[in-house]
């Protein structure tokens, strides 16, 4: 294959494809097994960078293709910062801010392919995340209450 770098020849709506061929292979594969290079690959064969140009990382191309805004969010990474005493409001904070300024799409909260790639999202990003703040033998237990408890705010307080 002949691959440039740079946007397709003829300059298609590369955003666009890029979006479509990450949203199918999300569904297909799931997030872990969904990398920057397949969806590349998939939309065209355009370089990895043009992703990271129009979404910035996987993680925020996945919030884009799902219309699940909460994935793209970095304040869960921000609220893991400073002070453990703090921690539990900042976490708090972090979801209510994000999800007050969010249009929740009801058809992807609809979806079970994309709420199911959601979870294996929250299991492999997320709650590794919440796991390492603290540490210890029991971190990824805390870490799942913590999670559970933040989808239970997250349901009782928007959907």
């Amino acid at each position: 294959m002949n691959k440039t770098r740079g946007p397709p020849r003829g300059n298609p709506p590369t955003r666009a494809l890029i979006a479509e061929a990450a949203r199918g292979l999300f569904l297909e594969h799931g997030y872990h097994r969904t990398t920057l290079r397949a969806v590349a690959v998939a939309a065209a064969g355009v370089d990895q960078a043009l992703i990271k140009y129009h979404f910035g990382s996987k993680q925020q191309l996945f919030g884009e293709v799902t219309d699940l805004q909460c994935a793209r969010s970095l304040g869960l990474a921000q609220a893991l910062r400073g002070d453990p005493a703090g921690v539990a409001d900042r976490i708090l904070h972090a979801v209510t801010d994000l999800w007050d300024a969010t249009v929740v799409s009801r058809e992807a909260l609809q979806d079970e392919d994309v709420m199911g790639v959601l979870r294996e999202y929250l299991d492999g990003e997320v709650l590794p995340q919440i796991a390492e703040y603290p540490g210890g033998t029991d971190a990824s237990e805390r870490a799942t209450a913590v999670v559970t408890m933040v989808g239970g705010l997250i349901f009782t307080r928007y959907l």
